[in-house]
C-alpha cells in the first residue's frame, strides 16, 4: 500500500507539471507494451524529434520529482543546494539552474561561464525554472 501511495504521489506531480500531450505520449508508451516510437509519433501527429523531446521532458520531470520526494520523505530542509540537487545533472539543466534565481547575467555571460552554447542556455532556462519550482513545491508541501 505504501508503494502504491508513493507511486501515485509521484505520478500526480509529473502529470501536474508536464503538458497534457506530453503526459498522453508518456502513458501511451507505459500502457501499451507494443507501442513503437513510430506508432506513437503517428498517433499523436508529432515528429520523431518532438517525440524524443517529449519523452526526455517527462523523464526530467520524473527524475526531479522523485529526488524531491525522497528528500522530503527523509525530512531534509528545502535549502537551495538541495533544490538544485533534485534537478537531473544532464542536458545542462542543473548547470543553468544555478543562474535562475537572480538571472543577473545575460545569456551570453551564462554561456561563457558554463561552457554551453547560448542557444542551449536559452532553451534550458524555462525548463530549469519549471523543475526548480517543482522541487520547491514538493519540498514545501511534502517536507518539514
Amino acid at each position: 500500500m505504501v508503494d502504491s501511495f508513493a507511486q501515485r504521489r509521484l505520478l500526480e506531480y509529473i502529470a501536474d507539471t508536464v503538458s497534457a500531450r506530453d503526459w498522453e505520449i508518456a502513458t501511451a508508451f507505459a500502457l501499451d507494451e507494443d507501442a513503437s516510437p513510430a506508432t506513437v509519433a503517428a498517433e499523436f501527429g508529432v515528429s520523431d524529434r518532438q517525440l524524443r523531446a517529449s519523452r526526455a521532458w517527462v523523464r526530467q520531470v520524473a527524475s526531479t520529482a522523485r529526488a524531491a520526494l525522497e528528500a522530503a520523505d527523509a525530512g531534509r530542509r528545502p535549502e537551495r543546494a538541495l533544490i538544485l540537487g533534485c534537478l537531473p545533472d544532464s542536458d545542462g539543466l542543473r548547470t543553468v539552474a544555478v543562474f535562475v534565481p537572480a538571472l543577473q547575467h545575460a545569456v551570453s555571460v551564462i554561456a561563457e561561464q558554463t561552457g554551453l552554447s547560448e542557444g542551449r542556455v536559452r532553451s534550458r532556462l524555462p525548463k530549469a525554472r519549471v523543475l526548480l519550482q517543482l522541487a520547491e513545491r514538493i519540498l514545501g508541501t511534502e517536507g518539514c
